[in-house]
């Protein structure tokens, strides 16, 4: 599956983290991805998807054994110039070289996640917080959820609406 595999680093801001976790995504016209590890969270939009694939890291063993057979930068993020995948989109839908020409393949590995995507743009990429902003809203939350029930699950609706907002 990854005989014809040609990858180089995708330098990201969270390319060298001592961590990574997945904490949602969500296709909604664009894909986003919010990533973290144990100190900040970032978005990870891409505009204009040709094609996507979210697999657990655990069922991708051949892959990781292909990056270390070819020497295959390390990281948690890559861009493939090359790929099966790529190849194989490109043969069974003729229409990708001519809406996407320029379209690349991008992989994401977080600990438990292995995010592909095929698109002609390169992401957006935002800080936009950490757990301890998390930690630090779901306490006031608490506290006024006595008070005003409502607008505290008026609240939490937005947000679990907005992921990484």
């Amino acid at each position: 599956m990854y005989e014809n595999w040609l990858a180089e680093r995708w330098s990201t801001p969270f390319s060298d983290a001592d961590t990574l976790v997945m904490i949602s995504l969500v296709d909604d016209g664009s894909l986003q991805l919010v990533l973290e590890n144990d100190h900040t969270r970032w978005s990870v939009r891409f505009e204009h998807v040709v094609a996507y694939r979210n697999l657990l890291e655990e069922y991708r063993l051949e892959l990781w054994q292909r990056r270390d057979e070819i020497g295959s930068p390390r990281g948690w993020s890559w861009r493939l110039t090359r790929s099966d995948w790529l190849d194989e989109l490109r043969e069974r839908e003729p229409l990708v070289d001519t809406h996407a020409p320029e379209a690349v393949h991008y992989l994401i590995a977080t600990q438990d996640d292995v995010v592909e995507v095929f698109t002609a743009e390169p992401p957006i990429i935002d800080e936009v917080g950490s757990a301890e902003d998390d930690a630090r809203i779901e306490e006031e939350l608490a506290r006024l959820q006595q008070r005003e029930p409502k607008l505290v699950d008026l609240v939490r609706r937005v947000l679990a609406r907005n992921p990484g907002s």
